[in-house]
């Protein structure tokens, strides 16, 4: 990092200009691509609470993890997405200091917690389906919503604290066209990004819910595999039985690419340009174009969630369908896949199952091997 804070601030004032400065197309194109993404986040995530609540158990613990995500995400597209929205069409920040440390805190608090909440919906479908022995004693309803609490609440404390002491301040980065962690005091001259937070923060709330997932999905498809594999004779004498099961494994291999995909694709430049930014190059040498993907990306993951629901599932897309044409009348014969009694796969929820399969059949023979 240069110590010239001078130089520093005029890198800092730089993109300021630039942000000011964008030929009216370039403004045209990220104010609509950035509305469109708010505008899907909160009318996606607001029609799957509507799904939800209509067919809502509370008992159902994918219903509680569901809602904490989507919940997450709407406000999301509440708080954090609009400043950005207006910062992008005035080319400045038009709003108090207040706003930027409410947009500051609530980018890294929102997206820390839907990420910890996806680890929690990862470990569920891990018991269900390798350990289903301790599932029921660590999955109930009281057990899940007490474990949303204290992730909200550490991740709360983990932010909170530094802001508080003066370890960091939020400061309006015109790359980014949002609220940003820099450091605090005289270091804030040249708004340098404190280092050794960061990789704190990534290793707390990005390496290592990552790796779990990771661990947990390769356990999950590793025994769906040895499973199908060791009931294939079995099912050879049922052809009607088998076509069935074959068409569900299919169905949940292509959620689960679809919870990879989509992962990779939200968080995976976000990630990227952090570790870049903190460790390697200094912010102002990073060109404005792929600091503004950091804001893009980091904001697409909470209006994606939605859609692939929508895209993998048939019985949520046909509550989607009711509710956007308002028959709202509820049906229970064709909306099981959206309560814990079928467990339906989704993208934010990594819902692993085997519906197709006797309950009892399928845990016993997971629990035997």
């Amino acid at each position: 990092m240069t110590n010239n804070n001078s130089s520093s601030v005029d890198h800092f004032a730089r993109f300021a200009e630039k942000l000011e400065t964008r030929s009216s197309a370039v403004l045209v194109v990220e104010v609509a691509f950035f509305m469109a993404i708010t505008l899907a986040a909160l009318f996606g995530n607001l029609l799957l609470c509507g799904v939800l609540f209509k067919n809502f158990n509370f008992r159902s613990i994918t219903n509680v993890l569901i809602l904490a995500l989507s919940l997450a995400d709407i406000l999301m597209g509440i708080v954090c997405m609009p400043l950005t929205c207006g910062a992008l069409i005035y080319g400045r920040w038009p709003y108090s200091d207040t706003a930027c440390t409410i947009q500051c805190f609530s980018i890294y608090f929102l997206a820390f917690v839907s990420l910890q909440t996806i680890v929690l919906t990862s470990l569920n479908r891990f018991f269900r389906i390798v350990k289903p022995a301790k599932y029921k004693h660590l999955f109930t309803t009281k057990k899940t919503v007490a474990m949303l609490v204290a992730v909200w609440i550490f991740t709360a404390l983990i932010l909170v604290v530094p802001l508080t002491l003066g370890a960091m301040d939020a400061a309006f980065n015109p790359a980014k066209a949002a609220c940003v962690i820099f450091k605090k005091g005289a270091a804030m001259e040249h708004r340098s990004y404190p280092a050794i937070l960061r990789g704190l923060l990534l290793l707390i709330f990005a390496v290592t819910p990552t790796a779990v997932m990771v661990i947990c999905y390769f356990k999950i498809f590793q025994a769906v595999g040895d499973h199908f594999t060791r009931v294939a004779p079995n099912l050879a004498q049922n052809t009607r039985r088998k076509s069935k099961v074959n068409s569900h494994e299919m169905r949940i291999t292509r959620t689960l690419f679809a919870v990879v995909v989509m992962f990779v694709v939200s968080w995976l430049p976000v990630f990227v340009i952090e570790i870049i930014q903190a460790f390697a190059i200094d912010w102002w040498n990073i060109p404005r174009e792929v600091q503004l993907l950091w804001t893009f990306f980091g904001s697409f993951s909470s209006a994606v969630n939605p859609l692939v629901y929508g895209f993998t599932n048939s019985s949520y897309r046909r509550e989607y369908k009711r509710l956007l044409t308002f028959k709202w009348k509820r049906r229970n014969t064709d909306n099981s896949d959206i309560n814990e009694q079928s467990r339906s796969p989704s993208v934010a929820m990594a819902t692993l199952n085997l519906a197709t399969l006797n309950e009892n059949e399928h845990l016993q023979a997971l629990t035997n091997h």
